[in-house]
């Protein structure tokens, strides 16, 4: 019985062992093959893609789920001792986004904490050389970025956390990042002295929609699959320049505009002058 007892517990002991021995991401973590472990994680990444094509029902908070999952994922390896995600850090929602997956991992030599950087979708675009042209449409997928050294991430994201649940503000990732495009269509006009106007109108060519400003400035709005819109834009421009509308009321809306560094510009309320088809 003692010998039994004895046997029992030497496995217990050794259950982390033997499960790292068993995976290769895991044997990878032990001997400090980063380079190995980034090609698993980019492998799984795409699984993830394949899986949510596949199920062809893609909803508003497509992204923030997937990421989820990821370090879900991760948090079943026996070679990570902690992981979060960047959940909880205010962002501006230019698209396309990112997020960092922090995660600590057990090796020979000690503990290391890397990063995953995931891109959210993807604009069409094609670089050659210091231009960029937008040749196809976007598309709501995860894109694996790199691997890289983030010291510190995983005890600044939960202060993130902890800060956003003290002050009753954490952001729930729902329907309010989206706007039915429809009913923003057409002329509006500033209510402040200027009485400038902006435009939106729907690109058929590449599925998108763009506000179009006094200054001729072309803000780009990309759909989802329920073909509504971010309520952030960007210029598709270097340096990318931002806005952010918030509905008032059916014939009434405020845009912000920021800067490439995401400070803001100013703000400007909007009444309605003419929909489409009127």
């Amino acid at each position: 019985m003692r010998i039994g007892l004895l046997f029992l517990l030497y496995l217990f002991i050794n259950l982390d062992l033997i499960a790292q021995k068993r995976d290769p991401f895991s044997k990878a973590v032990e001997k400090e093959r980063f380079n190995k472990v980034s090609r698993i994680f980019k492998h799984q990444v795409k699984g993830i893609n394949r899986f949510e094509n596949k199920k062809n029902d893609q909803k508003d908070n497509f992204y923030f789920q997937n990421i989820d999952s990821l370090t879900n994922w991760l948090k079943c390896k026996p070679s990570v001792l902690d992981v979060m995600n960047d959940k909880c850090q205010n962002k501006i929602l230019i698209y396309p986004g990112h997020s960092s997956v922090g995660a600590k991992f057990k090796t020979k030599n000690g503990i290391f904490e890397k990063c995953f950087l995931i891109q959210q979708g993807t604009t069409g675009d094609v670089k050659i050389f210091k231009w960029r042209f937008h040749l196809f449409k976007y598309k709501d997928k995860l894109v694996y970025k790199k691997i890289y050294d983030c010291e510190g991430f995983i005890d600044r994201e939960n202060e993130n956390c902890n800060l956003a649940k003290q002050q009753n503000i954490i952001s729930k990732k729902t329907d309010s990042s989206f706007i039915n495009a429809n009913l923003l269509l057409g002329e509006w006009e500033s209510m402040d002295t200027i009485r400038e106007c902006v435009v939106f109108t729907f690109n058929e060519l590449y599925k998108e929609y763009n506000l179009k400003t006094a200054e001729n400035s072309n803000y780009v709005f990309f759909i989802n699959s329920n073909h509504s819109i971010y309520y952030s834009g960007t210029t598709i421009a270097w340096p990318p320049m931002g806005c952010k509308i918030s509905p008032i009321s059916a014939d009434l809306i405020e845009i912000e505009y920021s800067d490439y560094s995401s400070e803001i510009i100013s703000r400007t309320k909007y009444q309605r002058v003419l929909k489409v088809g009127e």
